[in-house]
């Protein structure tokens, strides 16, 4: 900024300074002719108010009136002080008007109007905080839950209960359909049961999830298997064994379906040396 442009911009907060004092003048003789209104009024009522009635003790319970003519102006001012009014200078000051810096005066101003944007971001961010808190809290109870429908389904499943076992892991993906182990667990159910295309549906569910779910690829193995999805077995037991070379079952399936083939007339061999039976 130049100097031309320096004293344009200390002309301009002048002539501000000035319609603001200006302004806090009026203020202040408004403020004094009301003053002066209220104090006549109560001179008046003192006038017109007979002696005899007059108590010379304030009744119990009953609010007293200031009689101090200052009383009033030190509540106002009292209210005035919670935002101190800046420094003002008197138009006819010239000495105080040259020694007036308005840089400085524009950074209070930017001040002030960044402590003002501050405060409502704060109030902001803990509306924010409190709405995030309860998401989370929230989530919290649905996971919960999920677990406990899932271990529920669990005790089902180990008591052969298994359509009963399908609804509690079905109930706890409601609650959490992100979890890979409940897709997995409703499949093993679905297995049980014979439902082979519900059980392949379920653990590629489970996969989609979670790539590395040893478990859902042998049992969608196993339901491929059933379903004479020769191929689609032969992958997902490559792809376990990549994840779990040391995996004994799968390795034995593996090579049975590598001997036997993945023609039709391989099916009935296979039947007879692949144990279905799921894991």
């Amino acid at each position: 900024m130049d100097e031309k442009d320096r004293t344009t911009q200390k002309l301009r907060d002048m002539q501000h300074q000035i319609r603001k004092n200006a302004l806090d003048t009026q203020s202040y003789l408004a403020d004094l002719q009301e003053w002066e209104k209220d104090i006549r009024q109560k001179d008046a009522a003192l006038l017109t108010t007979p002696a005899n009635s007059a108590t010379k003790f304030p009744l119990r319970n009953t609010p007293t009136l200031a009689t101090n003519p200052g009383e009033s102006r030190r509540k106002k001012k009292c209210q005035k002080k919670e935002k101190p009014k800046p420094t003002t200078i008197k138009s006819h000051d010239y000495t105080a008007w040259d020694k007036f810096d308005a840089d400085k005066a524009c950074e209070d101003v930017d001040y002030a109007v960044q402590s003002e944007d501050d405060e409502r971001c704060g109030s902001e961010c803990e509306c924010d905080q409190s709405a995030k808190t309860d998401q989370e809290i929230e989530k919290k109870a649905r996971t919960k839950r999920a677990e406990f429908e899932k271990s529920k389904g669990n005790e089902l499943f180990a008591k052969g209960k298994y359509e009963e076992a399908i609804g509690c892991y079905t109930l706890a993906l409601s609650f959490d359909h992100g979890n890979a182990v409940y897709y997995a667990n409703r499949a093993m159910a679905a297995l049980k049961l014979k439902r082979f295309v519900k059980a392949e549906e379920d653990c590629t569910k489970a996969l989609n999830l979670d790539p590395t779910y040893i478990k859902a690829y042998h049992r969608r193995a196993t339901a491929r298997l059933s379903l004479k999805n020769i191929s689609g077995a032969r992958e997902d037991f490559i792809r376990l064994l990549s994840l779990e070379p040391n995996n004994q079952d799968a390795k034995e399936k593996l090579a049975i379906i590598t001997e036997v083939g993945g023609g039709e007339s391989s099916e009935l061999s296979l039947a007879r040396n692949i144990n279905l039976e799921t894991k």
